[in-house]
């Protein structure tokens, strides 16, 4: 969630104007010595799980559900994997980084909020006057609202280490913004593709509908990367949901060799910075129909 990250970076900058502070002059604290103060308990394996005390069976679930995404991208790609993850409650989260209920990925620390409730979710999607059309489009699909929100929270949490992977593991650069989103949640995907389950069918249900029945503001690929830390919540949500969808028409058809081909394109040893226009001509000669799939999900370019 690095849109998050950039409007906090944004308001440190600017706190550090008003106070008379030279910011390059103050050393931020590291998320290693933060992550020390919490008053946290420790999970025995792999990957290093902190968690609030009364969380533990929530610890357990995301450490295994962590713990199979590496092995299956160790075994993929040869690479050592290490990662560092903290499950906290509101009392112990680190509002120092990004405000309670984000997923995050950060400094080597995957973060997750240890509860969310359903209002919340509904309140960041903006479909609170639409809670009732989504409670019966899942009754018709036979899924319940708490079904969906764990469905959505895990499938985005491997989105998180999908950010990990490329950028600390692969040392890869994330292109742009809105490559850099369609990567990490191709990465989820595919792993989530290979362990089988209703969490990628329910994420795609509720994509579909939301598509459906949020206006948003903003529809293009160059609103993403321009307007990331000035988008409201729900669009950004939105265009995410896009990305899904896409992100299946993909899988269809290249299944791990995107990876592969994002990985090559974007290799180490290059400070080559890149328009939103090179990154999706760099990705259309992978996958020509690739514009055309978003303008059809989204109805803008």
């Amino acid at each position: 969630m690095r849109r998050l990250l950039l409007v906090l970076l944004c308001a440190g900058i600017l706190c550090g104007k008003i106070s008379g502070q030279n910011p390059q002059s103050y050393q931020s604290p590291t998320l290693d010595s933060i992550m020390a103060l919490r008053q946290t308990q420790v999970l025995a394996g792999l990957p290093r799980t902190i968690y609030s005390p009364g969380y533990q069976q929530k610890a357990e679930e995301y450490q295994a559900l962590f713990s199979g995404a590496m092995k299956f991208y160790a075994r993929q790609y040869h690479q050592p994997l290490e990662l560092k993850m903290a499950i906290l409650d509101s009392a112990q989260w680190v509002r120092e980084r990004v405000p309670y209920g984000f997923l995050s990925y950060d400094s080597g620390w995957v973060m997750l909020a240890a509860n969310t409730s359903y209002e919340t979710f509904l309140r960041l999607y903006d479909i609170g006057q639409k809670a009732s059309a989504l409670e019966k489009f899942l009754k018709a699909h036979q899924l319940t609202p708490v079904q969906l929100l764990s469905s959505l929270y895990r499938v985005y949490s491997v989105h998180e280490f999908g950010h990990y992977f490329i950028i600390d593991a692969m040392r890869r650069q994330e292109s742009d913004l809105w490559a850099g989103e369609l990567i990490a949640t191709y990465i989820s995907y595919a792993y989530f593709k290979s362990i089988g389950g209703k969490d990628l069918e329910n994420l795609e249900l509720f994509s579909g509908w939301l598509i459906k029945n949020y206006q948003p503001q903003f529809r293009r690929i160059e609103d993403m990367d321009s307007l990331y830390a000035n988008m409201d919540i729900p669009n950004f949500k939105w265009l995410h949901c896009n990305i899904v969808l896409l992100c299946r028409d993909l899988y269809r058809k290249a299944g791990m060799g995107f990876i592969d081909y994002y990985c090559e394109t974007f290799a180490p040893g290059t400070d080559k910075k890149y328009s939103t226009r090179e990154v999706l001509n760099l990705l259309s000669k992978y996958y020509p129909p690739l514009l055309d799939r978003w303008k059809a999900y989204t109805g803008g370019d």
